[in-house]
């Protein structure tokens, strides 16, 4: 299979799309809308006059993801056109009351550019990358921003790297430079057994699908905005994800998705995984905060901070940890190897079974975890005292 390399370096061009008023009722109001925000017109007079109208309303809207459009009419036609070339967006038609009809938004003149995954003159060998393709980004390059919804490639590998820090990215922010929540895709959606990220960049989204996938994140940037840097989403079960270096999320936002069977953050990582992130078995040696149901957590190094709503699940603490216990609900187990600290969070938990070890300490000074069993004690534990 072919080996494409990123050279981000097609030309721009800006995006153009037309919207034709077909026919006129006094008792119809018209409307364009871009990311659930809408101009309109009523009772303008004529297919003309109400095409006429609509541009105004938008050249007049403050919302910014109008200002990027500029508007104009000729006769019944609405042309918007993107003020930045390459920048693509997503604009919709329709009409309520009366009998006036509107046309669908169509896009003239589709936006491209160097930051387009699916513009094949950004490959240096002409194509768009395929199934069983190894592709490399070198975002020393440039960035990977449009065009990425690729959910119908599978890739044998992906290389993602720099040399250095880099201001380049894969995907988009969740809030628009602009000020307002981003409407475009912000994740780049492909399938890839594998996965290599070692990169500067503080921003770097991956959806690989439903494909069982293996990602090694030997380095990856930190983020300006607070979010993590990666951020990973995913849907089969035998998924596995290492991280090494860097800020890291697993459906790190509301409403995402990422399913595995392991995951591990190493020391000199950080690693959070959001409501929708669902691994089997979770090992920490970095400083993790977990949301998501747990499967079985290991705290080897670091302070693992859980969260979330559990039902199940097991929490082991070792040596050279630090469990921060701000979860609600039930786990199976808690092995007790290093403190355990339910201070910081008064929310009624339970553990069914727990157990100390050699170097462990629960300190839960508002007696906010309850034992469905007696705490069992370690081979190692000679000892124990109470406060």
């Amino acid at each position: 299979m072919a080996v494409p390399n990123w050279l981000a370096r097609a030309l721009a061009r800006a995006k153009v799309v037309t919207v034709q008023v077909l026919t006129y009722d006094a008792a119809t109001t018209y409307f364009l809308t871009r990311n659930g925000k809408s101009v309109s017109t009523i009772a303008a007079g004529s297919v003309n006059a109400t095409a006429t109208a609509l541009t105004a309303a938008w050249n007049a809207a403050t919302a910014p993801e109008f200002a990027a459009i500029t508007a104009t009419s000729a006769t019944d036609t609405v042309t918007l056109t993107g003020d930045t070339a390459g920048v693509p967006f997503t604009v919709t038609s329709s009409k309520s009351g009366g009998a006036g009809t509107i046309g669908a938004a169509t896009t003239t003149i589709a936006a491209t550019g160097p930051n387009h995954w699916d513009d094949a003159n950004n490959w240096d060998t002409g194509v768009v990358p395929a199934n069983g393709d190894t592709a490399n980004v070198n975002l020393d390059l440039g960035s990977v921003l449009y065009g990425t919804n690729q959910s119908g490639v599978t890739l044998a590998n992906l290389n993602i790297f720099s040399a250095g820090f880099t201001q380049n990215t894969i995907g988009l922010p969740k809030i628009n430079p602009a000020g307002y929540t981003e409407d475009e895709e912000r994740f780049l959606k492909i399938g890839a057994t594998n996965c290599k990220i070692d990169c500067g960049s503080s921003l770097v989204n991956l959806n690989f699908g439903s494909v069982q996938n293996a990602t090694d994140c030997r380095r990856i940037g930190q983020s300006f905005t607070g979010a993590p840097a990666l951020d990973l989403q995913g849907t089969n079960i035998n998924n596995t994800f290492d991280n090494s270096e860097g800020s890291v999320g697993l459906a790190y936002y509301d409403g995402e998705t990422y399913v595995a069977s392991a995951t591990r953050c190493g020391p000199a990582g950080s690693m959070v995984g959001g409501t929708g992130a669902d691994v089997a078995t979770i090992e920490s040696l970095g400083n993790t905060i977990w949301s998501g149901p747990l499967g079985d957590f290991i705290c080897a190094g670091g302070v693992s901070d859980i969260r979330g709503a559990q039902t199940t699940g097991t929490i082991e603490g070792q040596p050279g940890g630090r469990v921060i216990l701000r979860f609600s609900g039930t786990v199976d187990e808690m092995t007790v190897g290093c403190p355990f600290d339910a201070s910081p969070d008064r929310s009624p938990r339970t553990s069914t079974n727990t157990t100390i070890e050699a170097g462990g300490d629960i300190y839960d000074p508002n007696q906010t975890i309850t034992y469905a069993n007696k705490i069992e004690r370690g081979l190692m534990v000679t000892r124990l005292t109470a406060a």
